[in-house]
């Protein structure tokens, strides 16, 4: 029995929807929404098989319900309803099971929950539903409070990079001289420390405004962030990191977890210099295991899986040629010749810009290849 919630802003639709999914009688419903940021709120508290979602509402849109649906649980299953097909291809972007256009029948839609059935088992057994406030530091560092995108405030930003640089150092101590030096180099330390004991004061508050479990403590000769139960998305990263490289099979499950969960760069786009080991490090092992899967796609001749795969490897490392050119053949070999052209005009650029040197003769070639044909 799967256990599926509806979302569709008209009551028609739902009444409609639920006569269908009663007489097929495969599925326990969940509940019923008229309005998405409800439904979000009732999925902190359960968890479904599967959610069909309306596209077109006043509000949170179906596409933006989705994209938070796929944060909370990249495991969920997404079925979209709606009157308009141009929405397709945005919609099987976000990978959804499938794509509605109403009015259905209700074979077609024993045919969704046919697809339904045989995703789960794809995925294998599922994991349990994503608990809040949850640690972000992959794409960026933020404390996301709940499933509807709310995020810890901060005062300033100083305050922010502190708390990321203790939990970068999770758990352990930091000593304060080291704290002045990665955040107030510029500042004498009379005036540094005011600014220290000022951030851990706004930390301190905002956990406890906001109900969070964590807690700044001093000890010795710094101090040193307690994350109680939570664990940050870094941490579960390289937890299946470790996974893909041992003796857990490369499957399709797997890979779906680490997409889901890898957002970005360690600590993102924020500037931190003291994060950067980390961030290399991390991204370098991501790759690895993305070609560790290509490898696999390719043998199992799972052409559509192995291009995902690829396409992931160059969109991490932007200017690595040979990656971006096997990319290119790949999108020629398949008769997409606007799509290679693209590819090789944004790595020619990429080579330029992000290395400053001129792209290797092969690419070159590849490119006049590609525009004599």
């Amino acid at each position: 029995m799967l256990r599926v919630m509806l979302i569709d802003d008209e009551e028609n639709a739902l009444d409609f929807l639920e006569i269908l999914l009663r007489e097929i009688g495969r599925t326990e419903i969940a509940g019923r929404y008229r309005n998405a940021v409800e439904a979000l709120q009732a999925l902190q508290s359960q968890s479904v098989d599967a959610v069909f979602l309306d596209i077109e509402m006043p509000g949170l849109s179906g596409m933006e319900a989705a994209e938070r649906l796929r944060e909370r649980d990249p495991h969920v299953q997404i079925v979209f309803t709606t009157a308009y097909a141009e929405h397709a291809a945005k919609a099987f972007d976000l990978r959804s099971t499938d794509y509605l256009l109403k009015p259905f029948t209700k074979e077609r839609l024993n045919d969704s929950l046919d697809r339904i059935v045989l995703s789960k088992k794809s995925f294998g057994p599922r994991e349990p539903a994503v608990e809040y406030p949850q640690i972000r530091c992959l794409g960026g560092f933020n404390i996301q409070l709940n499933g509807l995108g709310e995020r810890l405030p901060w005062r300033t930003n100083k305050e922010k990079e502190l708390c990321a640089l203790l939990v970068h150092h999770e758990g352990r101590q930091i000593e304060t001289a080291a704290i002045l030096e990665a955040l107030w180099p510029e500042y004498d330390l009379n005036k540094s420390k005011t600014y220290l004991y000022t951030c851990i004061s706004f930390l301190r508050k905002s956990f406890h405004k906001y109900g969070i479990p964590m807690s700044v403590n001093k000890v010795e000769k710094g101090y040193a962030i307690s994350l109680g139960a939570l664990r940050t998305d870094a941490a579960r990263l390289e937890e299946l990191l470790r996974a893909a490289n041992g003796d857990a099979p490369l499957d399709d499950g797997l890979y779906s977890q680490l997409n889901g969960l890898y957002g970005g760069a360690y600590m993102g786009d924020c500037g931190y210099d003291w994060a950067q080991e980390k961030q290399a490090a991390l991204a370098s092992r991501y790759v690895a295991v993305l070609r560790l899967f290509y490898a696999g796609f390719q043998g199992r001749e799972d052409a559509e899986s192995a291009e995902d795969a690829l396409e992931r490897i160059v969109a991490s490392q932007p200017d690595s040629e040979e990656d971006g050119r096997e990319l290119i053949r790949l999108y020629m070999d398949t008769r997409r010749r606007n799509k290679a052209i693209k590819a090789c005009r944004q790595l020619i650029h990429n080579v330029r810009s992000m290395l400053g040197v001129e792209p290797e003769e092969a690419t070159m070639r590849l490119y006049q290849d590609l525009m004599t044909k």
